[in-house]
């Protein structure tokens, strides 16, 4: 349950069948086990697990800037607001074009909002794979810390990592699906690469602090501070960077996508 000061309860549920070869095929890229082209696409009603009633909060006025200059990305968060002077938005949506009110974004009718220094990711009931996600560029060398909490999440996955464009979902990221290892992926053309590399962090409270390394061509990754990296080292062969933080929902085997998380805590700095 999220709570939100002034703010109106909505209850968001989209509805649909996907009964179409396309949708079949949009369904085969999006979904991490490649379902089959021609495999039976229609959606029965069977029982799932559901998110409970959740209050969303007001778009807010725009972020406060400091000496004329755009606030840092996550501090806009402070203020209720996902700023469209620090943040892209992308998403595989189809026609998909962002609500700008006051310099942020209006994300919320797609299950993305800020408040109280958090950026939440919130839907239930998804019954069509979409991704949706933040992106804001970064230094060629950098430190970027973030935390994520984990309330609920079926059939969906959250994506932070390192993207070689604004435009594209290609690049490497850090993967956390419900109940599995957290995982590296890389995207090329838009479509998901299968790694072998996991870790197996989940963590009861589902809180996790994760901190990246970037200088060069090499990324590591480690979580809690701990001395020891996750994965060996990932190679980032592109530039310029681009953080991404964002989620995937993959409905699959008649059970729908739902997600409940929050990502607090963002730092980027230049490492020089």
């Amino acid at each position: 349950m999220i709570e939100e000061k002034n703010s109106a309860g909505i209850k968001i549920a989209r509805w649909g069948f996907a009964g179409t070869i396309v949708a079949a095929f949009v369904a085969a890229i999006l979904n991490p086990d490649w379902i089959p082209f021609l495999q039976e696409t229609a959606i029965t009603e069977t029982p799932t697990v559901m998110i409970d009633e959740v209050v969303f909060p007001q778009p807010t006025a725009r972020p406060v800037k400091v000496d004329g200059e755009r606030i840092l990305p996550g501090e806009d968060w402070q203020s209720g607001c996902i700023s469209s002077e620090s943040w892209q938005v992308f998403s595989t949506e189809e026609g998909f074009l962002p609500s700008v009110e006051e310099e942020c974004y209006n994300l919320i009718e797609h299950g993305v909002f800020a408040s109280d220094g958090y950026l939440s990711f919130v839907k239930s009931k998804v019954r069509h794979p979409i991704i949706y996600g933040l992106t804001t560029e970064i230094f060629t060398n950098a430190n970027v810390s973030v935390s994520l909490d984990i309330n609920h999440i079926e059939n969906a996955e959250v994506w932070v990592g390192i993207a070689d464009s604004q435009n594209t979902w290609n690049g490497v990221y850090l993967v956390t699906k419900a109940g599995d290892n957290l995982s590296i992926r890389n995207v090329v053309n838009n479509l998901p690469v299968h790694t072998n590399r996991k870790y197996h962090a989940m963590e009861a409270s589902g809180h996790y602090d994760f901190q990246f390394e970037i200088v060069g061509n090499q990324w590591d990754v480690s979580y809690d501070d701990s001395p020891a990296n996750m994965f060996s080292s990932i190679e980032l062969s592109f530039s310029p960077r681009y953080l991404f933080i964002g989620y995937r929902a993959y409905p699959e085997n008649g059970l729908t996508g739902n997600i409940d998380v929050k990502i607090s805590n963002l730092t980027i700095e230049d490492r020089k």
